[in-house]
C-alpha cells in the first residue's frame, strides 16, 4: 500500500507536459477569429490559429510567434482586414493571404504591434534598451520613430482621424506605479501630444493608466486605478473625461507584457473582466453597473467585432476556452482545449481568506484528489509563492498542480500582500517591504491551513520561482515551519539585481528602497547574507541563459548554503532562460522537485 504523497497517479510527467497547451491574445477581424496557441511538446513554440466559418487552421507552422520586448514580450501579432503581422525571432512579418513578406531585415525588438491602414505601429526597444513607438510602412518597409522621449512605452493604438494613443512611464516607476496616457495626430509635426490621464512627474505615487481603445464614435476608453481599483474611463471626442463606473474591484491587472486590451465595446456597453476576492468574472458594463455573466478562473484577453464579443478564459476543472458573447450577455463556448482527465481526478481549489500581519490575504487550497486512493491521514503540503512579485495566482486548471494533488499532496497557492487583482492599496502593501510582507503572509497561510486541520504541518515544502524564489529563501531563514524549500531561478542577492535589464532596473526602488541610499537594507534582506538561519534542505533549479535572474545568483546562493552546512542541490539547465520552455528541461525539473519532496518528507 502506497503512503499519501506517493499515490499511483494517472498524471504522469508526460501527461503534464502534453496537457499544458495554452491559448491567448484573441483578435476578431472580418468575420474570423485569431489567437495564439502554445505547443509545449514543441519546446513551447507559439503559433497563430484562425477560425473561419467554424474551421480552425494554423497560419504560422514554421514560426515561433513571440515578442522579446522588455524581456517579457507580449503583443506579438495583430490582424486587420485579413492581413496578419507578427513577430518571430526578432523579425516582423506580414502574412497577406498566401503571401508572406519579411518587413524587417535586421534583428529588432518589437511588441504591442498594431496594423492600421498601410502601416504597423509598435513599441521598439533598441540595443541600448531605449524605447520608442515606431511606424513601419507595409509597402516601403520604412521605419520611422513617432515618439521617443519617455523611458518606456506600451499600448500604441491607432484610431479614427489618424489619431494615435499610447501609454508611457518613467523610471523609477513600474507601469502599475505611475503611467500616463497620451494621444496625438499622426504625421502632424510641431504639436505636443495631449495628456488624457495620469500624473507626469509623480514618481512612484501617481496613477496607473493602461489599455486604451478607440471606439466607433471617436471616444477613447481606457483603464485607470485613480479610484484605488482598475476601473474603466472614457474620453469623448471633445476631450472630456469621465469614469464609466466606480466599483471596488480590479477590472484589469498590472501590465507586465504588451497585452491586448482587457475590455471591448459590445452593444451599448463594454465586455469586461473583473476580480472579486481572487475570483474572476466575465462581465458586461452598462450605464455604470457591471452584470456578471460567467465566473471563470481568469480572463486572458477580450475583443469584439461589433456584433459579438470574444474572450479567452481559463477554468478550474477544464482546459482554456474561447467564449462568444452576445450584446444581451448570452455566452457560448466556440473553441476549447480538451483535457484527458475526468472530473473525479481533478482537484478544484477552494478560496481561503485569512488574516496576515498586514491584513486579509487570500490563498487557493487544493486538497489531494485521486479516485483510486483515500486519505487516511492529513496530507503533506506544497506551499507556492508566486513570481512577480506584482503578479497573482488563480484557481485555473494547472496540470502541474494536479501532478501533486493526484499523488496525495495538498497545494496551497498564496496571494500574499502585494499581489495584483485586489486593488492598489493591497498592491502597495509590498512598498519597501519585499521579503517581509510576502514572507509573513506565506507563513501565515500555512499556519491557517494547519489550524483548519487541512494539512500536516510537519510535512510542508515551500516552492517558488523568480521573485517567489526570494520569498522561499526568506521564509526558510525566518521560520522553521517548512521541512524543505525549492527555488526555481530565485533572487538571492538584491544588490546584484540593481542595474539589470532596464524594464526592472529600478523596480526595487519601490519594493526595497532607493539605491544606493538604502544599501544596508538591501544587504540585510538578501537571503545570501542570512544562510546561517536556514536549516532545512534546499533544491535550486536554474537556466544557464537567464538574463533576468542570472546563473551567478543561484551559484552564489548554493555556495553560501554549502559553506553554512546546509544540504543543497543545484541543477542547471543548459540553454534555458527565465522560465523553462524546453520539454526535457520541464520534465527533468518536475521530476527533480517531486523526488526532493518525497525524500525530504520521508514519504517513501
Amino acid at each position: 500500500m502506497t503512503s499519501i504523497g506517493t499515490w499511483s497517479s494517472t498524471f504522469s510527467i508526460d501527461d503534464v507536459l502534453s496537457a499544458s497547451v495554452s491559448i491567448s491574445s484573441v483578435v476578431a477581424d472580418s468575420g474570423s477569429l485569431y489567437w495564439l496557441e502554445s505547443l509545449p511538446m514543441q519546446d513551447g513554440r507559439t503559433t497563430i490559429k484562425r477560425m473561419m466559418s467554424g474551421e480552425v487552421v494554423e497560419l504560422t507552422p514554421d514560426f515561433d510567434v513571440r515578442s522579446r520586448l522588455y524581456s517579457y514580450g507580449g503583443g506579438a501579432y495583430d490582424v486587420d482586414a485579413g492581413r496578419v503581422v507578427f513577430v518571430s525571432d526578432e523579425t516582423l512579418w506580414l502574412l497577406d493571404g498566401d503571401e508572406l513578406t519579411k518587413l524587417t531585415d535586421q534583428p529588432i525588438k518589437l511588441g504591442g504591434v498594431k496594423i492600421f491602414m498601410d502601416c504597423v505601429y509598435a513599441v521598439q526597444e533598441d540595443e541600448d534598451e531605449n524605447s520608442s513607438i515606431v511606424e513601419i510602412n507595409l509597402k516601403t518597409k520604412r521605419l520611422k520613430q513617432i515618439v521617443c522621449d519617455a523611458d518606456f512605452y506600451a499600448n500604441p493604438v491607432p484610431g479614427p482621424d489618424r489619431l494615435l494613443a499610447w501609454t508611457q512611464w518613467q523610471q523609477p516607476a513600474m507601469p502599475w506605479d505611475s503611467s500616463c496616457l497620451f494621444f496625438s495626430k499622426l504625421r502632424e509635426t510641431g504639436r505636443l501630444p495631449k495628456l488624457v490621464a495620469g500624473k507626469p512627474g509623480s514618481g512612484l505615487d501617481g496613477v496607473s493608466v493602461q489599455h486604451p481603445r478607440w471606439q466607433s464614435d471617436g471616444s477613447l476608453v481606457y483603464v485607470s486605478d485613480e479610484s484605488g481599483y482598475y476601473n474603466l474611463h472614457r474620453m469623448d471626442d471633445g476631450g472630456r473625461v469621465e469614469a464609466l463606473h466606480n466599483e471596488p474591484y480590479d477590472f484589469d491587472i498590472p501590465q507586465w507584457i504588451a497585452t491586448n486590451a482587457a475590455h471591448a465595446p459590445l452593444g451599448d456597453g463594454q465586455l469586461v473582466s473583473l476580480r472579486v476576492e481572487g475570483k474572476a468574472w466575465l462581465g458586461l458594463l452598462k450605464n455604470g453597473q457591471t452584470t456578471k455573466l460567467l465566473q471563470v478562473s481568469e480572463v486572458d484577453s477580450i475583443d469584439s467585432d461589433g456584433d459579438f464579443g470574444y474572450a479567452i478564459v481559463h477554468r478550474s476543472d477544464l482546459g482554456p476556452a474561447i467564449i462568444k458573447v452576445s450584446a444581451s450577455g448570452k455566452t457560448e463556448i466556440i473553441y476549447e482545449i480538451k483535457i484527458s482527465h475526468s472530473s473525479d481526478e481533478i482537484s478544484v481549489a477552494k478560496s481561503l481568506i485569512f488574516e496576515g500581519p498586514r491584513g486579509r490575504a487570500q490563498a487557493w487550497f487544493y486538497a489531494p484528489q485521486n479516485p483510486k486512493h483515500t486519505a487516511d491521514q492529513l496530507p503533506p503540503v506544497l506551499v507556492l509563492a508566486h513570481s512577480g512579485p506584482t503578479l497573482f495566482r488563480t484557481d485555473q486548471y494547472d496540470p502541474q498542480v494536479q501532478f501533486w494533488t493526484s499523488r496525495g499532496f495538498a497545494v496551497l497557492d498564496v496571494n500574499y500582500s502585494g499581489s495584483a487583482g485586489f486593488g492598489r492599496e493591497f498592491r502597495n502593501r509590498l512598498r519597501e517591504s519585499w521579503t517581509i510582507a510576502d514572507r509573513d503572509d506565506v507563513i501565515a497561510g500555512l499556519e491557517m491551513a494547519v489550524n483548519k486541520g487541512l494539512v500536516n504541518g510537519k510535512k510542508a515544502i515551500i516552492s517558488g520561482s523568480s521573485a517567489g524564489g526570494l520569498t522561499v529563501f526568506s521564509a526558510l531563514a525566518h521560520s522553521d515551519a517548512f521541512a524543505g524549500g525549492i527555488s526555481r531561478y530565485g533572487v538571492a542577492d538584491l544588490s546584484a539585481m540593481v542595474g539589470g535589464p532596464k524594464f526592472e532596473a529600478r523596480y526595487l526602488d519601490s519594493l526595497v528602497g532607493q539605491w544606493p541610499e538604502e544599501k544596508q537594507r538591501y544587504e540585510q534582506r538578501s537571503p545570501i547574507n542570512s544562510v546561517s538561519r536556514i536549516s532545512c534542505p534546499m533544491l535550486i533549479l536554474q537556466g544557464s541563459e537567464d538574463p533576468i535572474v542570472p546563473l551567478k545568483q543561484s551559484e552564489g546562493m548554493t555556495e553560501a548554503l554549502r559553506d553554512a552546512g546546509v544540504e543543497v542541490e543545484l541543477i542547471v539547465f543548459e540553454n534555458e532562460s527565465h522560465g523553462f520552455r524546453g520539454s526535457q528541461a520541464r520534465k527533468d525539473s518536475l521530476e527533480a522537485q517531486y523526488r526532493f519532496a518525497v525524500r525530504v518528507l520521508k514519504l517513501d
